[in-house]
């Protein structure tokens, strides 16, 4: 599967309500100051709090290879089907 083909893969799997509509996109220009404002202090205090706190790098860890190995396995599996399909198509095709 290539990059573009498993990116659209994933993003169909997104549940809609967490995809941001164009509501979003005009609340965020509003308030856009304000965000930018605080911007800086968020984000390094989002990765203080998350690289400074080992157990929780323990455990994003697990979890990244989890997810991982998860989407690793369905993405196997959908070739797998794929690859049966093809070879099903082709014994019938030999065998016409």
């Amino acid at each position: 599967m290539d990059l573009v083909s498993m990116t659209n893969s994933v993003l169909q799997k997104i549940p809609v309500v967490l995809i941001p509509t164009a509501n979003d996109g005009i609340l965020l220009q509003r308030y856009q100051p304000f965000f930018k404002k605080y911007e800086d202090a968020v984000i390094r205090g989002f990765y203080d709090v998350v690289y400074g706190d080992q157990e929780a790098i323990h455990r994003a860890s697990g979890l990244n290879q989890a997810i991982l190995g998860r989407f690793i396995h369905i993405e196997i599996d959908n070739l797998l089907v794929q690859g049966r399909a093809i070879l099903h198509e082709k014994v019938q095709q030999a065998a016409a």
